[in-house]
């Protein structure tokens, strides 16, 4: 209990200062989503240490519950994007999956989705913008060619961190990867932050595990 009280004040305290960043320092950008983005999944990570599957599930049902209402009455400035997404509501939902998914026979694999989750995702985002590549258009999205490298890179160098490197492997992961990216590339609206950490835990948990 005071490992999930612990956790929910981090979190809490993570959205509402990076809210005021973003609203008092960072304005006129979307800085607090992207910053939101990585540091959820750094909390998220060591979770499985501390807290059983059922506790993990609770707290991201409390987030989702919490950011449901922050979107209704725009709270927080990590909703306040020029596109239709839901990318943010995903998030908590893709946590409480992967733990229903992963834990607690497996915290590894719930661990290396996070991750893809936070960073290849995030950074995606973030690099996307500055290397500035032509945009490409899917409907009313638009993809970025330098996040897609971005997260191709960034997937594959947490796959070798956590699997080690070798030559018989370096094929697999990265045929991994790749799949990855194409999957994030062609999602739309924000599901990308459902579909690459459900599918990476399907890797982990039946080919890679």
């Amino acid at each position: 209990m005071m490992f999930t009280l612990i956790f929910a004040l981090l979190f809490s305290g993570m959205f509402f200062l990076l809210d005021i960043l973003q609203k008092k320092v960072f304005t006129g950008r979307a800085w607090s989503r992207k910053a939101t983005h990585v540091l959820s999944g750094l909390l998220v990570i060591p979770m499985p240490e501390y807290l059983g599957r059922g506790q993990i599930i609770f707290l991201a049902g409390c987030f989702l519950l919490l950011l449901l209402v922050s979107r209704w009455k725009q709270i927080l400035s990590i909703h306040e994007v020029d596109r239709f997404t839901i990318g943010e509501i995903l998030y908590p939902i893709s946590i409480g999956i992967l733990a229903l998914m992963c834990l607690p026979e497996d915290p590894a694999a719930f661990r290396v989705s996070t991750l893809l989750l936070a960073f290849s995702d995030g950074f995606a985002g973030i690099f996307g913008e500055l290397l500035n590549f032509k945009p490409i258009k899917l409907g009313k999205n638009t993809k970025s060619i330098g996040g897609s490298l971005t997260f191709l890179l960034t997937s594959l160098g947490i796959l070798l961190i956590f699997h080690g490197f070798s030559v018989d492997t370096i094929v697999l992961y990265s045929a991994v990867a790749i799949g990855l990216t194409l999957l994030e590339f062609f999602m739309i609206y924000g599901f990308d932050n459902l579909t690459v950490p459900v599918a990476s835990a399907l890797v982990e948990l039946y080919l890679l595990g």
